[in-house]
């Protein structure tokens, strides 16, 4: 669906159409959730849902609105939702990257600085040890 539109306003090389419909799709899913964290509630205290789409976005139908408002609202969505924040509680760093990103170079250096440490420590004593005792 995306890459229909897209290609309708752009010519896409073959090469070049997954990461097209990646971007699109981490574009729109961001997207939704700027419209929900600013438009979608009257009140977020009391969970009240605007009846009407934003005038910020006049391309939005109040149709397409509605169900937008009844997936966001429905149960599927919230069990969803809760997964996610307890899965994101349970992670150890914020940074993302590859194999590991920043909390395993963190972790390693972190290794690597202890091992020196108790390294250069054991060296120490035995030194010290050697000097007196020998």
């Amino acid at each position: 669906m995306y890459l229909t539109y897209t290609q309708a306003a752009f010519v896409i090389p073959d090469c070049y159409k997954d990461y097209c419909l990646s971007r699109a799709e981490e574009s729109l899913r961001q997207w939704k959730v700027n419209v929900s964290r600013y438009h979608l509630y009257v009140n977020k205290n009391t969970g009240e849902i605007k009846s009407h789409p934003p005038k910020a976005y006049p391309n939005i139908t109040q149709a397409h609105w509605d169900s937008f408002k009844e997936y966001r609202g429905s149960e599927k969505f919230k069990a969803l939702n809760k997964k996610n924040r307890e899965n994101i509680a349970k992670k150890k760093s914020i940074f993302y990257g590859s194999r590991g990103g920043y909390r395993l170079v963190k972790e390693t250096l972190v290794s690597l600085f202890n091992n020196v440490l108790s390294y250069s420590h054991t060296k120490q004593n035995n030194i010290i040890n050697d000097c007196y005792y020998n």
